[in-house]
């Protein structure tokens, strides 16, 4: 190994000139893969749909339609009925249908109210100045013929109440009774005390893209920013696609600031530590060229920028100024020496340690190749490419290019000698030596409370508006649609069978209808939409008699002529319920934010009652699916795959340190100041609420390889002087000192660096540089008060 380093150290230091060139060009040529950079924000891809999950939930949007591609706009007033606020929502109902990439649009407004001229309640739904026509007694469906006849004299009209003459009160009010006469209509789209209303926008099929999206969500923010709303009415967008765009172009916004101020915070740090410009551009140069390189890379690759890995070149620039600040400072003890054999000093010296904190924080990011989530491995896989890049561009940059800047000033040559630093480092070296039982106790007194605490009360859960603050918009809009009774979740209740329309037989379709009441109770539940609701409504219009609205079917032709009825004018709405050959049938439930555990709880109960009953019928099977299901399912199952993964890097982080330190006892040795920031970390984040979910666990896998630089500086260095012949006392002390100070500022340029994501307005993000921070404190501490005394305890003089 020495040998190796040898020639490595006078290749690079004796021809920098030519290394600097091919950085350079090597930079410029991976660099100029930018052009072919794509990106990718999906956030559903977080969920990471298994194939069997997937093939689920395809399979009911290839019977029933996709729903999550629904643009909606919430409107609210004291009363939506008021001519003002209609002539607003019919303006902006028209205005969006004309809009690039939506498909149609519905609101009260704009949607078919079924209207009978013998309304049920005495009135006369179409305005005609006959008197009202009694209801019939008939419970017997008219025959399509009959029908259509109805439907060409005016009896029956399907369209909608208002139509382009100016709205009055007069209109208003006649739209009110027509709605009331329509139940199906008015729950779906106004509240119960009338005081919200939702205008939906379907997005047309071949709005696939996050690209496309945006810019319908962009024409639909520029249409209501140019026609606000009447005084006293309010409105809200909203949807999923919406909300989607709506974190894409955030953290695309966030990039423009966090790497930026990674550069300027690096730029900070090193003018702190060293006040020597040398060590100040060296550095930055070589974390850009390293940045350039990643990014350029995943362009040649193919490798989309997602919704996880955009902050990669970010972490490169704070990773690799960590390296950085451990060779400029350890320069400084050889430059009693010719510059040329300082920096050669200087490579030899740190080129293994500086590997193995790159090699452990790379395996903390590989280690997420265990997730079943595709964007969790791509993250993975290019964080880890991104720190071996960083290591291998400044271990050659720069000890290169130091001897060709001169000579550098008394206190990057006094930087382990002078200070208060130093003294502090050294009476605690001092401490260490005579009462290393007091420093352990005081360390595990302060923290092994906190770890318990977070083993013991850490929550896993999950839920759509953690990636908001409260006061946010997106957050008050949806817990406000929820407040109206509107869900933004989904899930499916499907029932197949294999025999040819058994699921338009009376007994499959009341018992199913019983299921729906039931499922509409349920905490948490907002809506429940399925087909017999609608063939309900159908068999009260096309009959006129109001108990057609509750009773229970008793033959198959009456279902048979509703089905019929129910496309008489077109499009069948028993559509997205209800397959043609009557094999597949699917209840929605529209649920609110509740987080994924409350969500599985749920799931759980809908497919225990759906089976007991819907599904005890003979030849009827049950599955629940949806993507709210789907994405809660993908939580758990994905915090598995990290805990497994946080394993499999100790084991791998343990035995490679055993390894190159040539000692199962170091490697031992640096164990629980690894591990107990973690558990720290945990303890927090319990105090905290925050709790741990795809956006947290991902934190403890990418900690544990940051958690154990400091001790890998702080070994490396104790194995040195120990390999000199000096006492086990002598070489702990030496360690300490050597390195206590490279360590603090390493730790605090990570902290501060993660701490910069702070700002960012995803809040994801900011709790990743939140929490990063915390267990880089922690490993601060346990690097410089826990280790050196587990360190004299466990080695002895003639180990």
């Amino acid at each position: 190994m020495s040998s190796l380093l040898d020639r490595l150290a006078d290749t690079i230091v004796e021809h920098r000139w030519i290394v600097l060139g091919i950085l350079l060009l090597v930079t410029a040529v991976i660099g100029a893969g930018l052009h072919r950079l794509e990106t990718n924000f999906s956030v559903d891809e977080i969920h990471g749909l298994s194939g069997a999950q997937q093939q689920a939930l395809e399979e009911v949007r290839e019977t029933f339609g996709a729903d999550e591609r629904t643009l909606v706009v919430l409107v609210s007033a004291d009363d939506i009925f008021r001519p003002a606020a209609l002539a607003w929502i019919r303006e902006a109902s028209r205005s969006l249908k004309d809009l690039d990439g939506i498909a149609r649009v519905e609101s009260i407004t704009e949607t078919p109210v079924p209207q009978v001229k013998d309304s049920p309640r005495g009135d006369n739904t179409l305005g005609s100045t006959d008197p009202p026509i009694p209801s019939p007694a008939s419970l017997t469906p008219p025959s399509l013929k009959e029908m259509l006849s109805r439907l060409a004299k005016g009896e029956i009209r399907a369209g909608p109440v208002l139509g382009d003459e100016p709205i009055d009160a007069a209109g208003a009010e006649r739209l009110q009774d027509a709605l009331s006469d329509a139940p199906l209509i008015r729950e779906r789209l106004v509240s119960p005390d009338a005081g919200s209303t939702l205008v939906v926008a379907q997005l047309d099929e071949d709005v696939e893209s996050n690209a496309d999206v945006a810019e319908v969500v962009s024409a639909l923010n520029d249409w209501l920013a140019e026609h606000p709303a009447p005084e006293g009415v309010e409105v809200r967008p909203a949807g999923l696609p919406y909300i989607n765009a709506t974190i894409i172009e955030r953290m695309k916004r966030d990039q423009t600031i966090l790497l930026p101020g990674s550069l300027l915070l690096a730029l900070l740090l090193l003018f702190v530590a060293f006040r020597w410009w040398p060590a100040i551009y060296l550095p930055v140069v070589a974390v850009v060229c390293s940045a350039i390189m990643i990014v350029g890379a995943m362009g040649w690759l193919g490798v989309p920028v997602d919704i996880l890995n955009n902050i990669v070149p970010v972490m490169v620039v704070i990773i690799g100024i960590t390296d950085a600040i451990h060779l400029v400072h350890r320069y400084g003890d050889y430059l009693d020496e010719d510059l040329v054999d300082a920096s050669k000093d200087t490579f030899r010296s740190m080129a293994v340690a500086c590997f193995l904190t790159s090699f452990t924080t790379a395996v903390g990011f590989v280690s997420l190749v265990v997730s079943e989530t595709t964007v969790l491995q791509r993250f993975g896989l290019v964080a880890a490419g991104g720190v071996v890049l960083a290591y291998v561009v400044i271990i050659t940059l720069v000890p290169a290019m130091l001897p060709a800047v001169g000579q550098p000033p008394e206190r990057v040559r006094n930087a382990n000698t002078s200070g208060k630093l130093n003294a502090l480092l050294e009476r605690m070296a001092d401490m260490h030596l005579r009462r290393p039982w007091a420093a352990t106790a005081a360390f595990l007194v302060l923290a092994a409370p906190v770890a318990i605490y977070g083993v013991t009360q850490l929550e896993v859960d999950n839920a759509v508006l953690d990636q908001f603050d409260p006061k946010d918009e997106i957050y008050q809009t949806v817990r406000r649609l929820e407040a109206e009774g509107f869900g933004v979740r989904t899930m499916d209740v499907v029932f197949r069978s294999a025999e040819d329309e058994r699921l338009l037989q009376p007994d499959f379709l009341n018992r199913l209808h019983a299921f729906e009441k039931w499922a509409d109770e349920q905490p948490g539940v907002q809506q429940t939409s399925g087909p017999t609701e609608l063939l309900h409504e159908i068999w009260y219009l096309s009959t006129g008699n109001e108990t057609a609205r509750g009773r229970d079917f008793t033959d198959a032709d009456t279902v048979d002529q509703l089905r019929l009825l129910a496309g008489a004018s077109g499009r069948s709405p028993l559509q997205r319920h209800l397959s043609s050959d009557g094999e597949v049938a699917r209840l929605e439930v529209s649920v609110k934010d509740v987080g994924d555990q409350a969500t599985l709880t749920l799931a759980e109960d809908l497919r225990n009652r759906a089976e007991e009953s819907v599904g005890a019928l003979d030849g009827v099977e049950v599955a629940v699916t949806g993507r709210a299901l789907i994405s809660s399912q993908a939580i758990d199952t994905l915090i598995r795959d990290l805990l497994a993964s946080l394993a499999l890097a100790f084991v791998v982080i343990f035995a490679f340190m055993s390894l190159v330190l040539r000692s199962v006892r170091l490697g031992l040795v640096s164990l629980p100041a690894t591990v107990l920031p973690l558990l720290v970390t945990a303890g927090y984040m319990a105090f905290r609420g925050i709790p741990l979910n795809a956006a947290t666990v991902i934190i403890f896998s990418i900690s544990i390889g940051l958690a154990v630089d400091g001790a890998i500086h702080v070994l490396a260095r104790f194995r040195e002087e120990a390999g000199r012949g000096e006492s086990t006392d002598e070489a702990l002390r030496h360690a300490v000192q050597g390195t206590g100070e490279a360590v603090i500022l390493m730790y605090a340029a990570l902290i501060l660096g993660f701490a910069l994501m702070l700002t960012s307005s995803f809040v994801p993000v900011r709790r990743f540089g939140e929490l990063v921070s915390i267990t880089v404190l922690t490993c601060l501490f346990s690097t410089l008060v826990l280790l050196p005394p587990l360190l004299k305890f466990a080695w002895k003089d003639d180990s």
